[in-house]
C-alpha cells in the first residue's frame, strides 16, 4: 500500500473535527431507536493522539487497529453489544465511532484501563459520549487528569505551556508505537 504523507492544518483539524462531533450526535440518535437494555447506550469515539503536522502513515495505522482490536475486545468482556459502528481513514487521522449498548460510566472506567494499561495505550484518545452528547470526564469515574508523554505532568499544561518539542512528542509516540508492536 503507497501513502501519500499529508501535513495538515489547523484548519483541516477544526474541519475534522466538526465534522466527527456531527458524525457522533448522528450516529446517537441512530442508536436512540434501538432498544439497549436497562443501561441504554453511549457513543464511544476512538483516535490517536498525535503531536505534528502528520495525522496518518503506515505506522500510526497499525496503532490504531491495534486500539479498535482492544476497545472492541474491553468491551465484549464488558458484555457492551456494538449496535453499530465506523471507521473513517482521513489525512487528519484515523477516526472510530461505536454506539454501544453499556452505560456511559461503566464504559469510560473501563476505556481509561485501556489507556492506562501500557505506553501504547498513552495515545489512545477515547472519548465516551452519552446518548445526550455529554462527554464523560475523566473526573466523573474518579480518575486523574492524563499526564503528559515525556514529563508525567499534567497533558494539559505542557500542550498549553508547549514545554516540549513537536519534534521530541513526534519521536516519544513514533518510538512507543514501534516498541509496543514490534513484530
Amino acid at each position: 500500500m503507497s501513502y501519500d504523507i499529508t501535513e495538515v492544518t489547523v484548519l483541516d483539524m477544526a474541519q475534522s473535527r466538526e465534522a466527527r462531533v456531527l458524525r457522533q450526535q448522528q450516529l446517537a440518535l441512530q442508536c436512540g431507536d434501538v432498544p439497549n437494555g436497562k443501561d441504554g447506550y453511549c457513543v464511544i469515539s476512538f483516535m490517536l493522539n498525535i503531536a505534528g503536522a502528520v495525522k496518518k502513515k503506515p505506522l500510526y495505522d497499525r496503532a490504531f487497529r491495534e486500539g479498535v482490536r482492544r476497545i472492541e475486545a474491553a468491551l465484549e468482556q464488558a458484555g457492551g453489544r456494538i449496535i453499530k459502528r465506523e471507521i473513517a481513514e482521513k489525512f487528519t487521522g484515523n477516526e472510530y465511532l461505536a454506539c454501544v449498548a453499556l452505560n456511559a460510566l461503566q464504559a469510560k472506567g473501563m476505556l481509561i484501563e485501556l489507556e492506562e494499561m501500557d505506553k501504547l495505550g498513552r495515545i489512545f484518545d477515547i472519548d465516551v459520549l452519552t446518548p445526550d452528547f455529554h462527554k464523560v470526564e475523566r473526573r466523573e469515574v474518579g480518575r486523574e487528569e492524563r499526564k503528559c508523554l515525556l514529563c508525567n505532568e499534567k497533558a494539559h499544561v505542557c500542550a498549553r505551556n508547549r514545554t516540549h518539542s513537536v519534534a521530541s512528542l513526534v519521536s516519544a509516540i513514533d518510538a512507543i508505537i514501534s516498541e509496543q508492536l514490534s513484530e
